[in-house]
C-alpha cells in the first residue's frame, strides 16, 4: 500500500497522463523507478477491438514487458512515469493499483445481468418531490443489496441515475452475481411498494422495472478534481433495457430473454449442463425467495414471496411461459418476458408488483404464440 503522500502523487500523474479521458490504460507494470502503462487514445478503440477485447475483459491490467512491446508494436502508446518510490507488485498491491486506476480504464463483460428502474410519470411532480423519490428509490437499492449480503449473497451494486431512474448492476460477475441482483431487485421492490402501500401514493409514484442481461462495457469517468465523476455502463445489455422500457406500461415488470454459457464454471458443473437460459436462472432465482420471509418492510414482515414469468393456465397443474418481442425504430426485435412478484405480509396485507398476462392489452410487446414454453408444477 502507499502512503498518503505517495498515492496523491501517483493519482496526479495517472491524471495527467490520461488527460481528462483521452487515453485509456489498457496495462501497466511497475518499474524500478515508477510505473509503465500502456495507453491508446479514447478514440481509437473502435479501430482497435481485436486487440483491446482481451486486456478489457481481463480481471486486472497487470502486463509483462514483452506483452508491453506487444502492444506498442500494435499502436499503443508506452508511457512511463517516474515516482519517487517504487511500485510494490504482490498480490494485494496489484488489487490496489487496479482500484486506483479504475476512473481511467475500460472494462468490458461478457454477460452481466443489468436492471433499469424508471419512475412513472416523473416530469409531472415538482423540483422537490422529484429529489425525494429519486433518493428514496436509491436508498431502497442500497437498503436492498445490504440486506443480501447479510443473507450470504455476494453483491456490491453499481448505479447510474437517467434522471427518473436507475440503472443497476452487481459488481460481482457471473451468475451467482446475476441471482443476487435479481433477489436485491425484488427487495428493492417489495421495500418500494411496501413504502407505497403505507404511505401517501405522491410520495411513491408507480414503478416500470426491466431486468435484462448480455454483453457491456463499464467505465469510471475521470473528474479535473479528485471527485469520483461515477460510474456508467454502456453496451447490448442497456440497449435492451432501454427498447423493453420504452414499451412497459406503469407496474410492469419485463425480464429479457437471454442465454449464456456456462460450460466449465462451478456453476455448469453442478447443473450439468453448459448453457444457462433466463427462465432457469429465473428459477434459480425461485429458490431463494423463502430467505426474505421475515424481512421487515415498513408495512410489516414478509411471510411469503413469489415470482414467477407470466403466461396462460392450461390446467391445474400445467401453465404457459409467453414470450414477447419489442420492436425498435431500427427495426431490431428485443425479446422479453413479463414477470409477476406476489408478496403477503404479516398481518393479511398483499403486495403484487408487475402485470398480470390478462393485463397487458397496452402493453406494445408482441406475443410470440410459436415460441411459448409450457411448464408443468407437481
Amino acid at each position: 500500500m502507499l502512503s498518503e503522500d505517495h498515492k496523491k502523487k501517483f493519482i496526479s500523474e495517472v491524471k495527467a497522463a490520461s488527460n481528462l479521458g483521452t487515453y485509456v490504460i489498457v496495462g501497466w507494470r511497475p518499474l524500478a523507478f515508477g510505473i509503465q502503462f500502456c495507453q491508446i487514445p479514447i478514440y481509437a478503440i473502435a479501430t482497435r477491438s481485436a486487440l483491446l477485447l482481451e486486456r478489457i475483459s481481463a480481471d486486472n491490467h497487470r502486463i509483462s514487458g514483452e506483452e508491453m512491446q506487444a502492444m506498442e508494436a500494435s499502436g499503443c502508446i508506452l508511457t512511463d512515469i517516474k515516482l519517487p518510490f517504487q511500485m510494490p507488485d504482490d498480490e494485494d498491491s496489484v488489487h490496489y493499483v487496479e482500484e486506483l486506476i479504475k476512473p481511467y480504464v475500460v472494462q468490458w463483460s461478457s454477460c452481466r445481468g443489468v436492471v433499469l428502474f424508471d419512475i412513472v410519470a416523473f416530469s409531472k411532480y415538482t423540483a422537490f418531490e422529484q429529489m425525494a423519490q429519486i433518493r428514496v428509490l436509491s436508498n431502497f437499492i442500497d437498503l436492498a443489496a445490504q440486506r443480501c449480503r447479510t443473507l450470504g449473497h455476494d453483491i456490491n451494486v453499481s448505479k447510474s441515475t437517467t434522471g427518473d431512474g436507475f440503472y443497476v448492476w452487481n459488481e460481482v460477475d457471473g451468475v451467482e452475481g446475476d441471482i443476487a441482483l435479481y433477489l436485491s431487485t425484488m427487495l428493492t421492490l417489495a421495500y418500494y411498494y411496501g413504502a407505497r402501500q403505507s404511505n401517501l401514493t405522491r410520495g411513491f409514484p408507480l414503478l416500470r422495472c426491466c431486468i435484462n442481461f448480455g454483453s457491456h462495457f463499464e467505465y469510471r469517468s475521470a473528474m479535473e478534481n479528485d471527485a469520483n465523476g461515477g460510474d456508467y455502463i454502456v453496451g447490448d445489455v442497456t440497449i435492451g433495457l432501454a427498447r423493453m422500457m420504452s414499451a412497459a406500461q406503469p407496474s410492469q415488470l419485463l425480464v429479457g430473454v437471454h442465454s449464456r454459457d456456462i460450460s466449465g464454471t462451478n456453476f455448469g458443473e453442478h447443473l450439468g449442463r453448459d448453457t444457462l437460459d433466463t427462465t432457469s436462472l429465473i428459477d434459480i432465482g425461485r429458490l431463494c425467495m423463502d430467505s426474505l420471509i421475515g424481512i421487515s418492510l415498513p408495512g410489516g414482515k414478509i411471510a411469503s414471496a413469489e415470482a414467477y414469468l407470466t403466461g396462460s393456465k392450461i390446467s391445474d397443474s400445467e401453465f404457459t411461459i409467453k414470450k414477447y418481442s419489442v420492436a425498435d425504430k431500427h427495426g431490431m426485435n428485443h425479446q422479453c418476458y413479463n414477470a409477476r412478484f406476489n408478496l403477503e405480509i404479516s398481518g393479511g396485507d398483499a403486495i403484487n408488483v408487475g402485470l398480470r398476462n390478462e393485463a397487458l392489452e397496452a402493453f406494445a410487446g408482441t406475443p410470440l404464440g410459436d415460441q411459448e414454453l409450457t411448464i408443468r408444477v407437481r
